[in-house]
C-alpha cells in the first residue's frame, strides 16, 4: 500500500474497492478490538515490498483465564431463530458462528432489503433481529421502521461501530429503549444481550 492508503486503513468506512465491490478488510474493527483489550495493532507496507501487520496482546495470568472460563459456563444457550444484518461479511459470519455454537438458528442478510427478503422467505418466523445501524441501500433504522409499519413485530438489537447511536449524524433519533451493541463486541457480550432480549420478549423461555 502507498502512504496515502496506509494512513487511512483503520478508518471505519475506508475502502479502495469500487462501489458495490465490497467494504474493505474490516481493519477498523480489528483496531477497535485491540484497543479495547489493551493491545496494539500496527501496519507497515510498501508497494511492491509487501505488508506486515503486528498484533501485540497484553499478558494474562492463569487465574484470570480460569475466572473467564467460569463466566462462560453461565452463558445461556437457546434455540430461537435470529436474523443478523450487516453489510460487512466477516461480521455476519462471526456472529453466525458464535450464535449457532450456542444452539441458535441463524440467518444472515447484507442490508435491509436483503433482510426483508429473508424474512419473507421464512414466513416471518424470526424471533430476533440483530442489525447494524449504518448500511448502504436500506440501513437498520429504515429496516426497523418497515417492519413496524407492516406489522412484522420482533425484538431488535442495533449495533454500530460508533461510540453511541446518539453520536451518529441523523435526523431521526434512535429510540433509547432499544438495545444497542457497540462494535467491536465480544462473543460474551453478543450472547449475553441476545439472551437478555429474548428472555424479556418471552420470559417463559429463560434458562
Amino acid at each position: 500500500m502507498d502512504r496515502t492508503t496506509l494512513e487511512r486503513v483503520f478508518e471505519p468506512f475506508f475502502t479502495t474497492k469500487a462501489p458495490g465491490k465490497g467494504s474493505g478488510l474490516g481493519l477498523s474493527m480489528a483496531f477497535g478490538l485491540m484497543k479495547k483489550h489493551g493491545g496494539y495493532i500496527g501496519i507497515e507496507s510498501q508497494p511492491g515490498q509487501g505488508t506486515t501487520v503486528r498484533l501485540l496482546f497484553p499478558v494474562r495470568s492463569a487465574s484470570s483465564h480460569t475466572a473467564e472460563a467460569r463466566t462462560w459456563s453461565h452463558v445461556g444457550k437457546g434455540s430461537e431463530t435470529i436474523l443478523v444484518v450487516d453489510d460487512e461479511g466477516h461480521v455476519r459470519n462471526v456472529a453466525r458462528r458464535i450464535l449457532e455454537r450456542y444452539g441458535y438458528r441463524v440467518f444472515t442478510a447484507a442490508d435491509g432489503h436483503d433482510a426483508l427478503r429473508v424474512i419473507e422467505e421464512h414466513g416471518g418466523k424470526v424471533d430476533l433481529l440483530i442489525s447494524d445501524l449504518v448500511m448502504p441501500a436500506m440501513d437498520g433504522r429504515a429496516l426497523h421502521r418497515e417492519l413496524l409499519e407492516t406489522g412484522r413485530l420482533m425484538p431488535v438489537i442495533f449495533m454500530s461501530g460508533y461510540a453511541s447511536p446518539e453520536a451518529m449524524s441523523t435526523a431521526v433519533p434512535l429510540d433509547p429503549r432499544l438495545p444497542f451493541l457497540h462494535k467491536p463486541w465480544t462473543a460474551r457480550q453478543l450472547l449475553a444481550i441476545v439472551r437478555e432480549v429474548l428472555d424479556e420478549a418471552d420470559p417463559g423461555t429463560g434458562p
